[in-house]
């Protein structure tokens, strides 16, 4: 009966940090997330050098063709309203982010800690973290583990990130 129930125990145990474990690497789609949107802001700044507005407004013109001020307007407000809404995304993710790093931040210390942020937050390779560390990778698991048994998952978590809770 004890170890049905130790059984029982371990796997609801190894459930949950796998759930948190999950929860915590989305942290990596956010970053790949926050690195696109930065570059696709820098993209678009850079484009934005290289327009040119009309010169010569006083000139009397014959107008065959699309006004060139009109094109040139009509570029700067596209410009505008991308950047807005990537900053609006980029604020998003970035919130996001920071959930996870309050999360990690009110549930770990020390060693434990550093792992969590190491990996998930810096994204680091487990090899580069034991180095780091000066530990072997074993014992950064051993820590890894203490540590995710210790984070609750917030209220507002996906329901995929807490079944079996």
């Amino acid at each position: 009966m004890d170890q049905s129930r130790n059984d029982q125990e371990s796997a609801a145990r190894k459930n949950h940090r796998e759930n948190v474990k999950k929860f915590l690497e989305r942290t990596f789609d956010l970053n790949a997330g926050i690195q696109s949107a930065w570059e696709q802001i820098q993209e678009y700044q850079s484009r934005s050098y290289r327009l040119s507005s009309p010169s010569d407004f006083s000139a009397p013109r014959v107008q065959r063709s699309p006004s060139p001020e009109a094109s040139f307007v009509d570029v700067v407000e596209k410009k505008t309203d991308f950047e807005a809404k990537m900053i609006k995304t980029l604020d998003e993710l970035n919130a996001r982010k920071n959930q996870i790093v309050s999360l990690i931040n009110e549930y770990t210390e020390g060693r434990e800690n550093r792992i969590l942020t190491l990996r998930y937050i810096l994204g680091w390779r487990w090899e580069d973290i034991a180095t780091e560390l000066h530990f072997s990778k074993p014992h950064v698991f051993l820590l890894l583990n203490n540590a995710l048994d210790k984070i609750v998952l917030p209220e507002d978590a996906p329901r995929s990130f807490k079944q079996g809770e």
